[in-house]
């Protein structure tokens, strides 16, 4: 009867590890798309932050070529 309980509660050991194991698991995948996903968008801001300076930079070369700066 006691080798019932002891291999009982080894069964039930082993099954919360798996249990726990995969829930890991799971929660490491999902962080790994929720980094893929961040650093797509932050690839996707970085593209618009080039394209703002690049039109900043031809304002500001076209209001000084207007007020007679540069060349």
């Amino acid at each position: 009867m006691l080798i019932r309980v002891i291999i009982g509660g080894f069964i039930v050991v082993v099954g919360f590890f798996f249990v726990t194991l995969f829930m890991d698991l799971k929660e490491q995948h999902n962080l790994q798309q929720e980094n893929i996903e961040l650093r797509l968008k932050n690839a996707r801001l970085e593209e618009q932050v080039k394209m703002l300076d690049y039109k900043q930079a031809e304002l500001t070369k076209k209001i000084a070529e207007m007020n007679g700066i540069g060349g």
